[in-house]
């Protein structure tokens, strides 16, 4: 293992999983190797109505017909 590098596959992995029911569960099962789990990490990734609104608006006055002047 590399000293005080994170390399993704060797020190730690990323799943991304959809929860549509409401519920996770993670199983830890022992495999040939001896392994050691140090800890994990949850995180929820939920997209936030400012950016939606944001989006939105800059659309909106991308459609709006712009006055000239004379």
């Amino acid at each position: 293992m590399p000293v005080n590098q994170f390399v993704l596959g060797i020190t730690h992995c990323i799943h991304e999983v959809m929860v549509t029911n409401g519920e996770l569960s993670v199983r830890i099962q022992e495999g040939i190797h001896p392994s050691y789990i140090n800890g994990f990490q949850l995180v929820a990734i939920v997209p936030e109505p400012s950016q939606m609104m944001t989006f939105g608006l800059g659309s909106f006055c991308m459609l709006i017909p712009k006055k000239r002047r004379k």
